[in-house]
């Protein structure tokens, strides 16, 4: 396997057993902060990784309107993940469309630049206090993958706002 989601989802699995829904839901969440994936997605991985016998269905909830199927690794998924965890170099995606806007403003005045910057600042500021708010609630003793993840975030973030304000200073 080569797709980081299908590792994400066995990472999840390997947890605990879940839902697809589940699994969506911890997109939403904290892993969202590094890993995006649409609710599509993990159902087309999902399927995928029952062939490749990676993962099975461990149980069917009937008891409400919508059947559930819970989700569990096998023997055969922890052994990818591990291998994958252990050896996998993974190439960063550096995709920034905010980026590309600026590289291309030129035609802009002064002032319409200034704008673009200082909106996207506000709301990656808004962000970054969200993701300290989130940060600080979290313990040590518990939390540790979550923390990990976060101060990425929140690193990502505070580096984002000093590029805009770089770029505000040069204009």
């Amino acid at each position: 396997m080569k797709n980081v989601l299908q590792y994400t989802i066995l990472g999840l699995l390997n947890n605990k057993a879940l839902t697809g829904y589940e699994i969506y839901k911890s997109f939403s969440e904290v892993i969202g902060e590094i890993w995006t994936a649409k609710h599509s997605q993990i159902y087309n991985e999902l399927k995928k990784l029952l062939q490749s016998e990676h993962i099975y269905i461990s149980n069917i909830d009937e008891s409400s309107k919508v059947t559930k199927k819970v989700y569990s690794i096998t023997s055969l998924g922890k052994e990818a993940l591990y291998h994958w965890i252990e050896t996998a170099e993974e190439e960063e995606n550096n995709k920034d469309p905010f980026a590309i806007k600026i590289y291309f403003f030129d035609h802009l005045d002064h002032e319409d630049k200034q704008k673009l910057l200082s909106q996207k600042k506000n709301a990656k500021t808004e962000k970054l206090t969200y993701l300290n708010y989130i940060y600080n609630q979290l313990d040590p003793q518990n939390d540790l993958q979550h923390i990990l993840i976060l101060k990425k975030a929140i690193l990502r973030e505070q580096a984002y706002i000093e590029w805009l304000d770089f770029c505000a200073s040069e204009l």
